[in-house]
């Protein structure tokens, strides 16, 4: 899809503080290509990461959630791909892929029927049903090989937990 990738030009597709970034992509005999502009990068608020409101004093601490976004769009055929990479601070990643696109229609005969594989648009003409699938590969050593994962359990300590209470 990156040989595809067009030119980002327009406020409604990346909002804010944008950072446009040229893209080197293949083309059809794997020569590298540059698609100018065509990655935007930017962060976007996605609501409330935490919040506690004291209830002696009345003051609320409040922390938003950000993510980043890597989007770029494709255009092929009749259907222009969107896909979004969310990065989120929890160090989860997400995509979005949205299509946008004007329906293909098949010919029938004078007396034909799409036959259950799609729906009239018009006499004699159809759109037919289909889906579109995508599949990711993802190349987690970025750095090399000796990236590591880890995670952590947290269990509250009995005793710590209530000695703790027993000083007040």
């Amino acid at each position: 899809m990156g040989f595809v990738a067009s030119e980002l030009r327009s406020p409604d597709i990346c909002r804010g503080s944008v950072y446009f970034k040229d893209f080197v992509v293949n083309d059809m005999f794997g020569n590298p290509v540059v698609r100018k502009n065509s990655v935007c990068i930017y962060e976007e608020d996605v609501g409330i990461l935490w919040r506690k409101k004291d209830p002696d004093t009345g003051r609320e601490l409040t922390a938003r959630s950000q993510r980043l976004v890597l989007t770029f769009i494709s255009v092929l055929g009749n259907y222009d791909y969107q896909f979004k990479w969310l990065f989120y601070q929890d160090a989860s990643i997400k995509v979005e892929v949205t299509l946008n696109g004007i329906v293909t229609q098949n010919m029938l005969s004078a007396k034909g029927s799409p036959g259950g594989h799609g729906m009239l648009v018009v006499p004699q003409s159809y759109a037919q049903y289909h889906q579109h699938e995508f599949v990711f590969r993802l190349d987690t050593e970025i750095d090399g090989n000796k990236n590591t994962a880890a995670t952590m359990d947290v269990v509250a300590d009995s005793s710590a937990f209530n000695s703790h209470y027993l000083d007040y």
